[in-house]
């Protein structure tokens, strides 16, 4: 293992963000936003992981991060990254682990970064 990140966040404030259409397009991919619909226990999640990736990584969450890091899903709903620009090609050498979750008031993810590059 490379690198590893954790994020708890609360729930309750991508309630309100999502009522900031600026800030919250800003966050989030469309895709993501997609996925979101209007659960923002999945926005606070998706945050979530995009912070533990940051601290995963040591790169520190930017504007350019949050473009160029999306929260995926394959068929079976497991969560993943998928990287662009400039971010996928200082990582291209490494393997990235999401996993999130909800329950209540908080939601939480947790990164796994392996791999010699970087």
């Amino acid at each position: 293992m490379r690198g590893l990140g954790i994020d708890l966040t609360r729930v309750e404030r991508f309630e309100k963000l999502m009522e900031r259409p600026r800030v919250y397009e800003r966050l989030f991919t469309s895709g993501e936003r997609a996925h979101i619909g209007s659960r923002a226990e999945r926005a606070a999640g998706i945050f979530a992981a995009k912070e533990s990736f940051s601290k995963a990584t040591g790169e520190g969450l930017s504007m350019t991060l949050l473009r160029e890091l999306e929260v995926v899903w394959d068929a079976y709903g497991r969560p993943a990254f998928r990287l662009t620009g400039d971010t996928a090609k200082r990582f291209a050498a490494v393997r990235f682990f999401v996993s999130i979750t909800h329950e209540g008031d908080y939601a939480a993810a947790v990164t796994v970064m392996e791999g010699d590059g970087v």
